[in-house]
């Protein structure tokens, strides 16, 4: 499942949209994807994520979250995210089963009737969601300090 999770999400052509809920996460959880990401990044490919808000709240978040912005990827934050979501090229969806959960199973969405409106309600939250902001200049001092920004390009 998870080789097919990678396909659909590596092999976007043009804007890979992403939901992570509840958290927070290890940021070894979130680097875990990095190579992948940085790759998309770096062929063009638009990452807008929207994070739920409790899961951005701690230094090495907010750093990964600096770092992310500053390779390219758009980034917002709400109150509340239900299931992991990935939407590749508004072609394919692969969903969480399981809620507020980041672990397999998931569903893989290829008709194109219900991954529109799973894009749909990614847009839908992505307007009400708040933009992060972050920036290597943008992280407070303490926070670079304790642990600074890298580049990764």
């Amino acid at each position: 499942m998870q080789r097919v999770v990678d396909t659909v999400v590596f092999g976007a052509a043009t804007e890979l949209c992403s939901m992570l809920p509840a958290g927070p996460y290890s940021l070894a959880v979130m680097r875990s994807s990095w190579d992948g990401d940085a790759a998309l990044l770096r062929r063009g490919v638009r990452i807008a994520a929207i994070y739920q808000a409790e899961s951005a709240r701690s230094p090495d978040m907010l750093r990964y979250l600096a770092e992310f912005a500053d390779a390219g990827a758009q980034l917002r934050v709400t109150r509340r995210v239900s299931h992991r979501t990935m939407i590749a090229d508004a072609t394919a969806a692969v969903i969480a089963v399981e809620p507020d959960t980041l672990r397999l199973p998931y569903l893989l969405v290829r008709e194109h009737a219900l991954v529109r409106n799973i894009r749909a309600e990614f847009t839908a939250l992505w307007r009400r969601a708040h933009a992060v902001g972050v920036g290597a200049g943008n992280v407070p001092h303490h926070i670079r300090a304790a642990g600074g920004s890298r580049s990764r390009q």
